[in-house]
């Protein structure tokens, strides 16, 4: 379900949440998750003070939203496909992994075969899939297949190559680490005033830097505080040399779920280097005199955490084309591949009568989208429409998400745009009544821009948050400030910064970009 050195913590705003009303899951989102309620940020100061920032202008104007952690958004997902799954409609393989996918424009037999083997029992599958979707990341095993069959196809070599571009922010490197259910910090007797913030958003992407160089004289070692884990902390360590000061980020999570602390750092920081346990606990202990490490990771949680190398921001990057129309298929049996009675489980993944069945599925779930808006849940069809044997026969392969385009994590928008792929392939599909030869092309045309317009909005939108430069992380304030300024003074002439408008506007990215004035041609992207 996760890997626990990057527990990710998403916050879903509009348009992961018009996924979720979608498919009836938003009462479940809402128990398990923690609203964007503009509690203050907190700034735990490696004395022990506490700084608080608030939200006085930008708080009313910001679109609902709610903090998840991956795991939890999985599981609810996954209990949204419980009934279909008993009926037949779905099924889930699990410890299974895709081996090899045959894509073939012209000829015999299938135009699609996929083979997977089950990791537990060392079982062979093959299925024929009418229509295959790729959403398996950024290393994407189907857009892999797409690149190897499209010079067969007649197509440019590089017809499903990424455009790649830069960004301040690629190439950090992180990992998360594991907190007890109520993690505390040591404070001081005596704590100065909270207070608020000219232009608040500032500092949960700047921040300070440690003001002392230890513990400080007024500290009280026996004083823990419990840390508020359903708002955003930051916990800054000494001050250092670049490559040894450190952050905490403690992002808040919902209830039943373990807190985590992650650290982004260039990948030449010294925390890199540290290969062993006690390396790593006298480190943090000796960036963070606030915190008791010793309460707070187990030997063995800190021997894993060192041992883990974590990950790595992307550079942005985005497909122009990740659409593929095949021929239609021959019938199975001429085919020469299995048939269901032939697969684990009685399985029916290579016959008409499953592919309709999945269609079928396919074209209630795009009512729904088609129908969902940011607010409200959206109207489910009460039963799928009847199979149409003409156009039961068309395949076609289609990528979303991270397999279309990837990015850093800066403004939060990974699941939420893979999200609004999933809605736009539905909506796709029910305009044409199922028919992949059509909803395919229509599904192209509408998200390759967006995938454009995010992957570009990234390099702006707030690359310094993790101050890797100090002067490229004053001229972002700068441009932030400024922008924000001209844009009360005259809102007509003036935009806010990408990452105001993302969180205060139902725009599209293709718009948000136009807005900003950061949308590019293709013509001026970088392979």
């Amino acid at each position: 379900m996760e890997e626990s050195d990057k527990a990710y913590v998403y916050n879903i705003d509009w348009r992961g949440l018009s996924l979720v009303d979608a498919v009836g899951l938003t009462s479940a989102v809402e128990a398990v998750s923690i609203p964007r309620n503009f509690k203050p940020t907190t700034d735990i100061m490696p004395d022990g003070a506490v700084k608080e920032y608030r939200l006085p202008s930008l708080r009313d104007k910001m679109l609902p939203s709610v903090w998840l952690s991956r795991r939890a958004f999985l599981e609810i997902l996954y209990s949204g496909l419980a009934e279909a799954e008993q009926t037949g409609r779905v099924q889930l393989l699990n410890n299974t992994e895709v081996t090899n996918i045959q894509l073939e424009e012209l000829g015999g037999g299938a135009p699609i075969v996929v083979c997977a083997c089950d990791t537990a029992t060392g079982q062979e599958m093959r299925f024929a899939p009418r229509l295959l979707v790729g959403a398996d990341g950024m290393n994407s095993d189907v857009r892999r297949a797409l690149t190897e069959w499209a010079p067969k196809a007649g197509l440019p070599d590089d017809h499903f190559s990424p455009v790649v571009l830069d960004s301040p922010s690629s190439g950090l490197c992180f990992k998360s680490m594991p907190l007890p259910s109520h993690p505390t910090f040591r404070k001081m007797k005596t704590q100065p005033k909270s207070r608020s913030s000219p232009f608040p958003i500032l500092s949960g992407i700047f921040g300070r830097p440690g003001d002392s160089e230890g513990a400080g004289d007024g500290l009280d070692a026996a004083t823990h505080v419990p840390i508020d884990t359903t708002r955003v902390n930051y916990v800054y360590g000494v001050k250092a040399p670049p490559n040894r000061w450190m952050r905490l980020t403690i992002f808040p999570v919902g209830p039943a779920t373990t807190p985590t602390a992650t650290v982004a750092m260039p990948a030449g920081h010294v925390i890199w280097s540290l290969t062993s346990g006690p390396q790593l606990g006298a480190f943090l202990q000796e960036s963070f005199p606030q915190l008791d490490i010793p309460s707070l990771f187990t030997e063995q949680q800190l021997d894993t955490i060192a041992a883990s190398r974590g990950g790595a921001f992307p550079r942005p990057r985005f497909l122009r084309h990740f659409i593929a129309v095949l021929p239609p298929a021959r019938d199975s049996t001429e085919a020469g591949l299995s048939t269901g009675a032939d697969l684990p489980n009685g399985r029916e993944g290579l016959n008409d009568a499953n592919n309709r069945q999945i269609i079928n599925g396919i074209s209630i779930s795009a009512s729904a989208a088609a129908k969902a808006a940011p607010t409200g849940p959206a109207e489910v069809a009460p039963s799928a429409p009847a199979a149409n044997p003409s156009i039961t026969r068309g395949c076609g392969v289609a990528l979303l998400g991270d397999a279309v385009h990837c990015f850093p994590p800066d403004l939060g928008q990974g699941v939420n745009s893979a999200a609004m792929d999933a809605l736009a392939l539905a909506k796709a599909l029910d305009e044409a009544s199922g028919d992949v030869a059509r909803a395919l092309p229509l599904y192209e045309a509408r998200q390759a821009p967006e995938a454009a317009a995010i992957a570009d909005i990234m390099r702006v939108g707030a690359p310094y948050q993790y101050r890797q430069s100090k002067i490229g992380t004053l001229l972002w304030m700068a441009n932030f400030l400024l922008r924000m300024r001209l844009s009360q003074l005259a809102p007509l002439v003036f935009s806010s910064q990408v990452a105001i408008i993302l969180a205060q506007t139902t725009l599209s990215y293709t718009e948000v970009s136009n807005k900003a004035g950061h949308i590019r041609t293709a013509h001026s992207h970088r392979r």
